[in-house]
């Protein structure tokens, strides 16, 4: 009977383990802590904090247990849907004619781009009072015979003599398929020069028909003086009736010719404003805000009235569509129902160029490392012996520095930031060989070599603890060495037996549990990822192993705000606790390839840096209690030879200011960061229809969002999620 309970029993261990590896996260297992020495064994550290993610860590009671919180599982996930502009409004010429430019006007200030040039433009200016002496005038106001003039708006009213043609030369860049532009710029001018001349003429007559109304006004003046005298003269017997009836009579003649001069003055008015507006017709002008689609006419070519010149697009409001599986309908937002408020998630990329002057070469061989220092100074190593730091110049520019090893270069860290008092940086070599360097201000200094640590092969990961006092590495030998930073001694090395099968990866500093226990997360080629718990001398006191990797990734970071390590396994990239790799997050690889080469947290925790495919570079936002994890930016660069640099490596910037990285090909890369507005906004969608046809189990749905700013554009493919409701 006994048998039968052991046998029962074990089965249902075996069934209780499957089930925890396929749906629980990568299996845990505790291992006691190796038999290691401890040489000049370093204080306790004091007063170590691990500041929790605002938002996404667990709210932690010391006096109590905490519960850890998921990220968000959505109810409802719409990949490939695609992006499309509502307005596409076509923008025709409005006069016969020839096309003198297109082109979009260089604003004040701005710096005109290759290919600029100067196109005379006329208008209408009315007379203004002279601008305060202590107050610059606006920038669209002229002088002229010390007078000021402002633009005629349709507003003003046109008064004689006050208003003038103004000719004036601007400067405007060439338009093309994807200028961004803005509504009421000026795009395109047909030859106005008949418009000009005739409101040039229209603008006379104005003047002329006011200084009629003047003549037949002073005539009026005169006659109604002579009606006077006459009509006194015949009242006193000293004149006759008809003189003084043809002085009335020519006395209401000027009156009523007064009358129609005034009139005539108004009608010139009009005639000029309709000439104003026949100039304006030459002016091809945007309607929206937007891009240009399409160029139909180019520069010279005749077009005709209504005749296409350009297509715009507007991206101020953009619909979606997707496929939705048949069964997630009911979980969709109903269109038909003004009273459903569920929420639609869109989760966009965005295709990223890297920064201006952000191409760094110099390096002879591979990339193989990158680090930022507290000062924003880059250090790279490579494959060529050695190691270069980028520091800005005024102009944007990185100048270059080369320190010089004795092999190949494969690892570098800095100090961090926060707590560390100096600026040091320290790179691992093919020899096993650590070298710690000082960023003065003037340069580089050696300080010392971090030697006998690792016995056989290289350093292939190099970390730095959190108050810059301890260092740790890893090599091809299997060995993590604990290195004391001022003195250089070795103050541990956890030995292969009880650790990594395979050479060591990665190394990275991190705390652990509820009493923010300084450890040491590893990962290896044998596909395991080890935390290593440290006591007060920095001795392992029993190591975490989490095992079953994809191993394609060779470098996995740590959240440096949290006890969150990341774990590949092939198109997805997991999250899990330091303490005992339950799973936190995931995130999952777009397209037909998997997770490589590194995977790496932001200063703050909030984003992902990875590697895919063939070098493919993506950023990502970390899987947080009220989202799950999503790709936020693909950072795109082609070599000069149009192939895809293999990216090896990469580092953020401590200020959160850019992230740069290595590549196979000898280049660093500087990327922009993305913007907080963009990390934290949360675009939503609303569903505005629903295909009535099924095709293959799906339906297609359609949905609109609002764009500010443009930050999307037609083609995009986005993700629509919904979340269930709380």
């Amino acid at each position: 009977m006994l048998r039968w309970l052991s046998l029962f029993g074990a089965l249902a261990l075996v069934a209780i383990a499957v089930v925890f590896y396929v749906y629980g996260g990568p299996p845990t297992t505790l291992i006691p802590g190796p038999e290691v020495g401890v040489q000049n064994p370093p204080p306790a550290h004091e007063g170590r904090q691990a500041v929790a993610q605002p938002g996404e860590a667990p709210a932690r009671d010391q006096a109590g247990p905490w519960t850890r919180v998921l990220a968000a599982t959505p109810r409802v996930v719409i990949p490939g849907a695609r992006l499309t502009a509502i307005a596409t409004p076509q923008v025709p010429a409005m006069r016969d004619g020839q096309l003198l430019f297109l082109g979009s006007e260089i604003k004040p200030g701005e710096t005109a781009p290759p290919g600029a040039f100067e196109q005379e433009v006329s208008y209408l200016v009315t007379e203004t009072e002279a601008p305060s002496p202590d107050k610059a005038p606006p920038a669209d106001w002229v002088q002229s015979a010390n007078r000021w003039y402002r633009p005629l708006t349709k507003r003003d009213d046109v008064r004689p003599n006050k208003v003038r043609l103004y000719r004036e030369k601007r400067w405007f860049r060439l338009v093309d398929e994807g200028t961004q532009v803005k509504e009421g710029d000026l795009l395109a001018l047909v030859d106005p020069s008949l418009a000009v001349d005739d409101l040039s003429i229209k603008l006379a007559k104005l003047d002329a028909a006011e200084a009629d109304r003047a003549s037949s006004e002073k005539s009026r003046e005169e006659y109604k003086e002579r009606w006077l005298r006459a009509d006194q003269l015949y009242k006193q017997g000293a004149g006759s009736k008809e003189d003084a009836t043809a002085a009335k009579l020519g006395y209401d003649h000027y009156v009523y010719e007064t009358i129609n001069k005034a009139e005539g003055v108004k009608v010139a008015g009009k005639e000029l404003r309709q000439a104003e507006t026949i100039l304006d017709l030459h002016s091809i002008r945007s309607k929206i805000n937007g891009e240009v689609k399409q160029l139909i006419k180019r520069r010279g070519e005749a077009v005709h009235n209504l005749e296409t010149v350009l297509e715009m697009q507007d991206h101020s409001k953009l619909r979606i569509r997707g496929p939705v599986d048949l069964q997630d309908l009911d979980s969709l937002p109903d269109p038909r129902n003004p009273e459903d408020k569920r929420v639609v998630y869109v989760e966009a990329t965005r295709m990223v160029p890297p920064m201006p002057h952000g191409i760094l070469t110099g390096h002879y061989d591979a990339v193989n490392g990158v680090a930022v220092s507290k000062d924003n100074q880059i250090i790279s190593v490579s494959e060529d012996h050695t190691a270069c730091i980028w520091r800005k110049d005024p102009t944007g520019r990185r100048d270059r520095k080369v320190v010089k090893h004795n092999a190949a270069v494969r690892a570098v860290a800095c100090t961090p930031p926060a707590l560390a008092d100096k600026n040091l940086f320290l790179t691992g070599a093919a020899d096993g060989v650590a070298r710690l360097f000082d960023l003065a201000a003037d340069g580089c200094t050696l300080v010392r070599e971090f030697t006998n640590g690792h016995k056989e092969g290289g350093i292939n990961s190099v970390a730095f603890s959190p108050d810059g006092r301890w260092a740790v590495s890893g090599g091809d030998d299997r060995a993590i060495c604990l290195w004391d930073v001022d003195s250089g001694a070795l103050l541990q090395r956890f030995p292969g037996e009880s650790g990594h099968k395979a050479g060591v990866t990665s190394v990275a500093f991190l705390y652990v549990g509820r009493d923010k226990k300084l450890s040491v997360a590893s990962a290896g080629r044998d596909n395991a990822l080890i935390v290593w718990p440290l006591d007060g001398n920095g001795a392992p006191e029993r190591a975490i192993l989490l095992d079953r990797r994809g191993g394609e990734v060779t470098t996995l970071g740590v959240n440096p705000n949290g006890t969150e390590v990341l774990f590949d396994q092939g198109k997805d990239l997991r999250v899990v606790s330091s303490e005992d790799g339950s799973l936190l997050g995931n995130m999952s690889a777009t397209g037909g390839g998997s997770f490589s080469k590194l995977a790496l947290f932001s200063p703050d925790g909030h984003l992902v840096l990875t590697s895919s495919g063939a070098g493919g570079l993506q950023l990502w936002q970390a899987p947080t209690p009220q989202t799950r994890g999503h790709e936020l930016q693909q950072l795109v660069w082609t070599s000069s030879r149009d192939e895809r640099a293999v990216t090896n490596c990469g580092a953020f910037a401590p200020d959160k200011s850019f992230l740069v990285t290595g590549t196979q090909n000898r280049t660093v890369i500087v990327w922009p960061m993305p913007s907080p507005e963009e990390v934290e906004s949360r675009p939503t969608a609303k569903v505005i229809a629903l295909d009535p046809e099924v095709s293959s189990g799906q339906v297609r749905v359609t949905a609109e969002m609002d764009n500010p700013g443009g930050r999307l554009l037609p083609g995009y493919n986005v993700t629509l999620v919904v979340y269930p409701e709380k």
